[in-house]
């Protein structure tokens, strides 16, 4: 399994809305029909910043799926002008995920590096062990572990029933963690940079697409 992460910067209130709506009502339909498709998560981490994560089978899968999105005809009222363009692109293999078949309210994208004298041998053994004890974790919809083909860039992907499953998450982490270092067992990373993302846009396979609700 692939990723492809886009982070997206927009001009004004105005492009959000019409990033959201295109989110919601074209992309994330179009790709949810496509060969290979297995998620699709746009989500704000900022007032005019977002990030768009998409998962396929493959690069080829993503890469049909992008063209077949592209194609698609625009919505009512949609000009070019007001739909959003990444300001960056990468993609990811996918090392390590769980996935169960609940619809996210908020997620948390990290990027990691991996610590000082480990390997990655060492470091797979690690997020194993790591994905194995956050499955059972209450609230939790789906993880995804993201290591870049060509170079040494790691994201962790974590995406909870609400925020305050997220934050109970992250104390059982960070207990879970305790646990490791006081038996002598390393960290294989260390933490970069982190964002949540809220107002989550969804689509997984084999379940309906989602939209925010203004009221909540």
């Amino acid at each position: 399994m692939i990723a492809r992460v886009a982070r997206f910067r927009l001009a004004t209130l105005e492009h959000r809305e019409e990033a959201e709506r295109n989110a919601s009502d074209r992309v994330a339909p179009s790709l949810a029909r496509q060969p290979g498709f297995r998620a699709v998560y746009f989500g704000r981490f900022a007032e005019l910043e977002a990030f768009s994560v998409s998962l396929f089978d493959d690069r080829e899968a993503a890469g049909a799926a992008g063209v077949a999105m592209n194609a698609q005809p625009l919505l009512a009222g949609q000009v070019p002008e007001m739909l959003p363009s990444p300001e960056a692109v990468a993609f990811f293999d996918v090392v390590s995920s769980v996935v169960h078949d609940l619809v996210p309210a908020v997620g948390r994208l990290g990027y990691l590096a991996l610590a000082p004298d480990q390997n990655e041998a060492a470091a797979d053994l690690w997020v194993t062990s790591f994905s194995e004890m956050l499955e059972g974790a209450h609230g939790l919809c789906q993880v995804f572990f993201l290591r870049a083909p060509d170079s040494a860039q790691r994201i962790s992907l974590t995406f909870w029933s609400s925020l305050e499953a997220m934050e109970a998450g992250g104390a059982a982490i960070a207990a879970w963690q305790a646990g490791e270092a006081s038996a002598g067992r390393r960290p294989a990373y260390v933490a970069k940079d982190s964002f949540v993302l809220t107002e989550l846009l969804t689509a997984i396979a084999g379940v309906p697409a989602t939209m925010p609700d203004p009221a909540g």
